[in-house]
């Protein structure tokens, strides 16, 4: 199990008004306004497509007395796997006021599987872009590293340029000498 849900809640208990359903949800907005002296409408609309599995988990004591109740409520684009009314279920998730909102886990440990869905998990998020200034100072080291690398280069070039320029300088006499000899020009 992942560390970050060891510090979370584990509640265990039976499942009670069991409900899924498919969720469709449609928003319009119209806005009239006035451009240049005419009326002007825009309109936005999207749709809104999930599904929503909510049950309320009555937690026992070892007696079986029901001692609290949570409300449980998972909603996603698509969720894997069934709760039946009686079940027993452990769910892993943080707690507010209205009960659990999104869970972590559900594990059905009547049937012994995961309800699954296609939900990023918290924990899993994609990290946030970073403060401008921050952004900013890695531009600034990466032009600097550019700059650098460039310089490298260059240098390298001319060094190599200074040593073949050395090399003929010293050897261009011998090598006329011998060229003359050679071919007796």
């Amino acid at each position: 199990m992942n560390k970050s849900h060891s510090r979370l809640p584990h509640i265990r208990g039976t499942a009670r008004r069991v409900d899924f359903r498919d969720v469709s949800g449609f928003l319009t907005e119209t806005e009239t306004g006035y451009r240049r002296g005419n009326p002007e409408v825009t309109s936005q609309s999207y749709v809104n497509n999930s599904q929503v599995l909510t049950f309320r988990i009555e937690i026992t004591d070892k007696e079986g007395n029901i001692v609290s109740c949570k409300q449980v409520m998972l909603e996603a684009e698509k969720i894997v796997g069934i709760i039946c009314e009686g079940d027993v279920v452990e769910v892993i998730g943080e707690e507010s006021v209205s009960g659990i909102r999104n869970p972590f886990r559900i594990i059905n440990l009547t049937t012994g599987t995961e309800i699954t869905t296609n939900q990023v998990k918290p924990n899993n998020k994609p990290k946030p872009n970073p403060p401008f200034l921050l952004s900013l100072i890695k531009s600034f080291f990466m032009i600097i590293f550019a700059f650098l690398f460039i310089a490298l280069v260059l240098g390298t070039v001319v060094l190599i340029l200074f040593l073949v320029g050395s090399f003929l300088a010293q050897y261009s006499e011998h090598f006329m000498q011998w060229y003359h000899k050679a071919f007796k020009v």
